[in-house]
């Protein structure tokens, strides 16, 4: 929570954070979105921030999002918009000249922030440079152009066509709703709509605390009815687009990175299908083995 991230070292934080991301990677991840958002102060947000990115290329690739409009903090209780205001004039200019974010996200909704001030903090962002995402509202991410948006879980019909008219990537996190027994994202209704869906772990050591996206694909399938192929294309190439990574990672390509995994399994169908299996054989990171799976000690006869 908020006080755990605050009252914790950097230091610390790091170590859990590497622990994270080589959990990561043994389940074949190369690219990581790492978002603040549990500092909600000057001091907790940077630190996170700096933290993700010293992790950054050592091994994966870690996108940093700048997350401070995730919730108001209790010392601004009730005075939302100041608090919002505040991040707008203060916490993102530091936070782009000095380089330790390239997007951010914002929630909307009935305990977030209301549409019109949410939007008028995305035009500051865009101003400065930075890509954005939105949580909770597929209305403003369509009408800002953000990459994606999250949180979707009764979508109108309305939405589901605005979004598939958009250039907006629907991001779900199944694991979440897994592990709270919460109510399902609408995939097949996105995707039936014709909406580009992208699945991610939404690592949370609370909320979600799978690493594993091998283990998310299955959930996608049995409990979102996404096929194999849908689930898989998800995680990799609409994620891609969803991270604005889509030029160098995602896909098998000429003149993309070589983020390659070999897997012990005759068919991509096995990937879902064998749930609460690790199949990966090697990770490849930009054409360097970075995880290779273990020997086992068979006792010796």
């Amino acid at each position: 929570g908020v006080e755990a991230v605050r009252a914790t070292p950097a230091g610390r934080l790091e170590h859990q954070a590497r622990g994270v991301v080589a959990a990561m990677i043994r389940h074949g991840t190369t690219t990581v979105e790492a978002r603040s958002g549990y500092g909600l102060d000057e001091t907790g947000e940077i630190k996170t921030l700096r933290v993700a990115a010293r992790l950054d290329g050592a091994p994966a690739d870690v996108v940093r999002t700048f997350f401070g409009a995730r919730a108001v903090p209790a010392e601004f209780s009730g005075r939302g918009e100041e608090y919002l205001s505040w991040l707008e004039t203060e916490m993102l200019p530091k936070v782009r000249k000095r380089g330790l974010a390239g997007f951010v996200d914002i929630s909307c909704g009935d305990r977030a922030f209301a549409p019109e001030p949410a939007r008028r903090y995305l035009d500051r962002a865009r101003a400065l440079g930075f890509g954005f995402r939105v949580r909770g509202s597929p209305a403003l991410a369509v009408e800002t152009e953000a990459l994606s948006v999250s949180g979707i879980e009764t979508p109108l019909a309305f939405d589901a066509e605005r979004l598939a008219g958009s250039g907006t990537i629907a991001v779900l996190t199944p694991g979440t709703a897994f592990q709270s027994g919460s109510r399902r994202a609408p995939a097949r209704t996105l995707i039936d709509y014709g909406v580009a869906v992208a699945v991610a772990t939404g690592h949370d050591s609370v909320l979600c605390p799978t690493v594993s996206l091998p283990a998310v694909l299955s959930i996608a399938c049995t409990e979102l009815r996404m096929t194999p192929a849908e689930a898989i294309a998800s995680a990799t190439i609409n994620a891609a687009h969803a991270l604005g990574q889509a030029a160098r990672c995602g896909s098998l390509e000429f003149g993309k990175d070589a983020d390659i995994i070999l897997l012990n399994a005759g068919d991509y169908r096995e990937l879902p299908f064998r749930f609460g299996s690790n199949l990966i054989h090697r990770t490849i990171k930009r054409g360097t083995v970075v995880y290779e799976e273990g020997v086992i000690a068979w006792p010796q006869n």
